[in-house]
């Protein structure tokens, strides 16, 4: 059996603006980049994603979100009925990454997060 998974602390009131308005904190952080891939992620959002115990840490969010993989993992610590991990690669392959994204769209449609492929697909 794998490591017991705390709940996840719920967001304060920015990084909850920022999920409510964007979907996912991925999509908020994106808007955030700055430069050669260094970030300007508010201090909640750190908080938030440090509280989520990822399987590593976002240190460039263009190149970390890319694949879909930790918007999958941190989207399975608020539905975790809904996502099964094994079936996400943390992978470079493009077929990988539009596959992630593809199983990501489906879980957003069905909660109704309000992620359009088309905001996916620059992502990738």
């Amino acid at each position: 059996s794998g490591p017991a998974h705390r709940a996840p602390r719920r967001p304060g009131p920015h990084a909850q603006r920022a999920m409510e308005n964007d979907a996912t904190a991925a999509q908020a952080s994106m808007l955030t980049l700055k430069g050669a891939g260094q970030t300007a992620f508010p201090r909640e959002i750190i908080k938030w994603l440090q509280s989520l115990d990822l399987s590593f840490i976002v240190k460039n969010p263009k190149r970390d979100f890319c694949n879909g993989f930790l918007v999958a993992e941190m989207l399975s610590r608020y539905y975790p009925k809904d996502i099964n991990m094994v079936t996400f690669e943390n992978g470079t392959r493009l077929a990988a990454k539009v596959d992630n994204w593809e199983q990501v769209y489906k879980l957003a449609r069905k909660r109704e997060l309000g992620i359009s492929k088309q905001e996916i697909d620059p992502v990738i």
